[in-house]
């Protein structure tokens, strides 16, 4: 449903299985938490997305780690830059780290993690995983409890919308009613006819315009 308000953008939530190709496709997420003066920090780590957590991996001798073993309340965030999704989605999860120390955990989440960022060449992943198998290194399982998400696409739906019924003159508005339609309804499909809510490659107005032509008029 539209949003009345253009500046409330709670409306405007990624799908759940938006959300989940964004995080099986991304590779790199900001990991944010809370220093000892209260601060908020954060850093950009690669990750592995399993069973709906967040898998990243560090070195204890970190300042963070000390941070997280004070406080384990975090939160990350995921861009769809990069991804086959295109720019201007979004998602935030706040949550808490639990630290896994063991071999097990260790033995699953290098070769994972190395599958994610490093070129398909075995021998580079080897080396990888072996660089990452250290006495000194953890891995941390971030479990998220609130999402943050965010859809561009969709508020610029209902933008497109908006900004059409301001422009659409009175007469047609009139026109629209005496048959009994919705003038937003029928802005609504005008613009999905023309695809101004859609990503094109290389189509400017003139040439949306014209398609939605021979769609309404075909010759």
């Amino acid at each position: 449903m539209a949003s009345e308000n253009y500046e409330d953008v709670r409306s405007y939530t990624m799908d759940d299985d938006v959300l989940e190709r964004l995080l099986s496709e991304q590779t790199e997420l900001n990991f944010m938490w809370g220093t000892k003066d209260h601060w908020p920090v954060g850093v950009f780590m690669s990750f592995v997305w399993r069973d709906g957590r967040f898998w990243v991996t560090l070195s204890t001798q970190r300042a963070r780690m000390r941070a997280i073993e004070r406080d384990p309340r975090v939160s990350v965030a995921v861009s769809s830059v990069g991804t086959s999704l295109g720019r201007q989605k979004s998602a935030t999860a706040k949550g808490r780290v639990i630290i896994h120390d063991d071999d097990a955990t260790k033995a699953w989440f290098y070769p994972a993690l190395a599958k994610r960022v490093m070129p398909a060449i075995a021998p580079v992943r080897n080396a990888f995983v072996a660089l990452l198998d250290s006495e000194s290194r953890v891995v941390l399982e971030v479990v998220p409890e609130k999402w943050i998400t965010f859809d561009v696409s969709k508020m610029k739906a209902d933008t497109a919308v908006a900004m059409a019924k301001v422009a659409m003159p009175e007469n047609v508005v009139r026109v629209a009613q005496q048959f009994g339609i919705d003038p937003e309804e029928f802005t609504r499909r005008a613009i999905n006819i023309m695809g101004v809510n859609k990503r094109r490659a290389a189509r400017g107005v003139r040439e949306r315009i014209a398609d939605a032509k021979r769609r309404i008029w075909p010759s």
